[in-house]
């Protein structure tokens, strides 16, 4: 069985690490790299990079603020929720699933009460 401290350990590095994926998302947004600009150009949205960016630095604050980190879990998901139906109906590759797992696996290690419910006893 894993020690609470390890378990606290492992949460952290996980949520440090899914965070530091979505800043550089909005790094790579915000620099206007050429593939991203690309792949946004050809879904007629490379207008709004700036303003994705700074969704992702805000979803990313949220994460790692250890008291906002239930918020960023949802927004997260939900942000990446709403890249996947883009990809889906663009034909585009499917590249927000990972996210999407990250996003509910940080969710159930962090804060569960958000993805588990517990039954109430009478």
């Amino acid at each position: 069985m894993i020690s609470p401290k390890t378990r606290r350990i492992a949460a952290q590095t996980l949520t440090v690490l899914f965070g530091a994926m979505v800043l550089l998302s909005a790094i790579f947004k915000l620099i206007g790299g050429e593939r991203i600009v690309a792949g946004f150009q050809r879904l007629g949205a490379a207008e709004y990079l700036p303003y994705l960016a700074l969704c992702e630095i805000g979803i990313a604050v949220l994460l790692l603020y250890p008291r906002t980190t239930k918020l960023g879990v949802v927004l997260a998901l939900a942000y990446f929720s709403g890249a996947l139906a883009t990809e889906i109906t663009h034909a585009q590759p499917l590249n927000a699933i990972l996210m999407i797992v990250l996003s509910i696996v940080v969710g159930i290690v962090r804060v569960p009460e958000v993805f588990l419910l517990r039954a109430k006893t009478i």
